[in-house]
């Protein structure tokens, strides 16, 4: 009765939420069992960032993260957010978040440095535009193949994001505000959580294949939006391969920051 008061998405999304740290979980201790049980183990990672990670803090503001996000996620599925949100309640907002990730903002600085690789100019920009365009050009088939307007049908799931809308409907300051929760505050916080922490903390005890797509799809539900799952878990796995690639987070948040900007102002010049 109470399901049957909610649309399809919100009872899909729900569900997915609740489910995937449960996953991620069971995929962890799986590999920490086979790493005390089996000489058959998992080689060192090479881009892991110190020996020390993760400890005991990593692994409790972790889970605490997880249940935090998780359950901010759902209660913001059930209670939608309506017209007048203004620059202020957001930027509130903004703060709230960024108090909850800046444990892991400081323990990653603190961390040892990881052994980078030097990729040079023109090989940094060849692999920032090969990694643009495979997120873009799968996320363009799905429109033009109508598997959005599908989705929508089916789940009753709106096609934008609720901070799409805003950042659309809103004036100067919202906008603001949106643009550099987007820009800069997303790139840097959300990329040391799930590449740094994450995506590492996976790839100890599982395949790099599986930790990429775990790790991808923790990403892609927490923004909330049931419609942009498969386009934001594409994200997150390109996402992690280009972190492979350079042993840095810079050039993930580089790319977080540029894909967010061109998704801004092709919101400002496009009708939605």
């Amino acid at each position: 009765m109470i399901a049957a008061a909610y649309p399809l998405h919100v009872q899909l999304m729900t569900m997915l939420l609740a489910a995937t740290p449960l996953v991620i979980l069971f995929a962890i201790s799986g590999g920490f069992l086979r790493q005390r049980l089996s000489a058959d183990v998992l080689p060192a990672v090479p881009q892991f960032p110190g020996a020390a990670f993760p400890g005991v803090f990593d692994w409790l503001y972790t889970g605490f993260f997880a249940t935090f996000t998780v359950l901010g996620t759902i209660a913001a599925l059930f209670t939608p957010q309506g017209e007048g949100i203004t620059a202020g309640v957001l930027l509130l907002n903004l703060g709230l978040q960024v108090a909850v990730y800046l444990p892991f903002v400081i323990r990653f600085a603190l961390l040892p440095p990881q052994q980078r690789v030097s990729l040079g100019f023109g090989r940094t920009l060849l692999y920032l535009w090969l990694a643009l365009m495979t997120i873009i050009i799968p996320s363009f088939l799905l429109e033009q193949l109508g598997f959005f307007r599908w989705l929508m049908e089916l789940t009753s799931c709106p096609e934008l994001q609720d901070i799409v809308v805003m950042f659309r409907d809103g004036d100067g300051a919202l906008r603001a505000s949106i643009a550099l929760a987007a820009v800069v505050v997303a790139p840097i916080c959300e990329e040391i959580v799930y590449r740094g922490f994450l995506y590492n903390m996976l790839k100890r005890y599982c395949a790099r294949t599986i930790a990429i797509l775990l790790s991808a799809l923790f990403f892609s539900i927490i923004h909330g939006a049931f419609a942009q799952v498969l386009p934001l878990m594409i994200f997150g796995c390109v996402q992690c391969v280009l972190y492979d690639k350079a042993r840095s987070l810079w050039l993930p948040m580089t790319l977080h920051a540029i894909y967010n900007g061109i998704t801004l102002c092709m919101i400002l010049l496009l009708p939605l």
